[in-house]
């Protein structure tokens, strides 16, 4: 499956902040920093950018299923029913 054209929402400005930042600064998970620089100079077709956390409800969604679910999940093409509505709700910010 080939996807193009992503754009990366966070609420978390310092994330995105440390993302663009091209200097080395500290900070606690800069290895994980590092790789996401390192994947976005080989994908020019992949943006990060703040957005408020009251647009972004599905990753506090999926974020939460994450924190508490024994086991992993993937979902293609199609979301999973449990986020349709909230999903819809935060695709209305962008029309």
């Amino acid at each position: 499956m080939q996807v193009s054209n992503i754009i990366i929402e966070t609420d978390c400005l310092e994330a995105v902040s440390c993302i663009a930042e091209t200097q080395f600064t500290y900070v606690h998970d800069e290895g994980i920093i590092d790789d996401i620089r390192q994947e976005l100079n080989h994908r020019t077709d992949i943006s990060v950018q703040h957005t408020s956390r009251v647009n972004n409800r599905v990753a506090h969604c999926l974020a939460n299923l994450a924190f508490e679910a024994r086991h992993s999940s993937m979902w293609f093409m199609k979301p999973p029913d449990f986020i349709v509505g909230v999903l819809n709700d935060d695709c209305k910010h962008l029309r």
